[in-house]
């Protein structure tokens, strides 16, 4: 638009009066779609040298409120079964029998693992639980685990990578469990309600993870504008 010089313009205190007055502009609403999110985020965590659950979830949380999605941490403990296990779990009886849990994961076909438990060596100033994060919408939900691709052992056929799993059972109540199978595994998070003991570490507390932030929340924008 060309602009004229100021001593050339026809200037007037009295607002412009127009048959359709401008509107506002409506901003549009992100759909944010959470897996890929959780993927994105888990490539900028790496891309920093970092590797942990506590970063990778923190940072979950910090680009989720960006779109204005409140989301909490949770911690977890998770069993991860392969396939040749999981094939024995049945939609009608999700988790087989001790016992017969027991003869398929020591089958040499089968295999097991367990992120989040108290390990036999506790490593010092490292955390040895796993955290998620979960978005709640009343008795649902969606969890968030940017991590579960530390679970990999393709030596054993397990191959994972970062998930938003939706949460049918209320998984943030005591005693409560959530079943899930990705890739052809088996998954089982059971909630530790009351473990805050991850805010203790500078993961969560002082590690300064502003510009993975600001890089995830890019991407994530562009994706979901795509």
């Amino acid at each position: 638009m060309l602009i004229k010089p100021v001593d050339e313009q026809d200037i007037s205190l009295e607002p412009e009066k127009t048959e359709n007055p401008p509107q506002p502009i409506a901003m549009r609403r992100v759909s944010v779609d959470y897996a890929t999110l959780a993927t994105i985020v888990r490539q900028e965590i790496k891309r920093n040298g970092w590797e942990g659950c506590i970063t990778s979830t923190r940072v979950v949380i910090e680009v989720l409120k960006r779109f204005g999605v409140e989301a909490a941490p949770l911690s977890v403990q998770t069993l991860v079964f392969n396939p040749f296990v999981s094939k024995h779990f049945s939609p009608n009886k999700p988790v087989p029998s001790k016992k017969a849990l027991e003869r398929y994961v020591s089958d040499r076909r089968g295999w097991s693992l367990g992120i989040g438990f108290e390990p036999a060596k506790p490593e010092p100033d490292k955390w040895s639980g796993h955290l998620v994060a979960v978005v709640k919408n009343g008795p649902e939900g969606v969890l968030i685990d940017a991590s579960l691709d530390q679970a990999t052992r393709k030596q054993y056929r397990i191959e994972l990578f970062p998930v938003a799993l939706e949460v049918r059972a209320a998984l943030w109540e005591v005693g409560a469990q959530a079943f899930f199978k990705v890739n052809e595994c088996s998954l089982i998070y059971k909630p530790i309600l009351q473990d805050r003991s991850f805010e203790e570490f500078e993961d969560w507390t002082s590690l300064d993870v502003s510009d993975v932030i600001e890089r995830a929340y890019q991407r994530v924008l562009i994706a979901s504008l795509a």
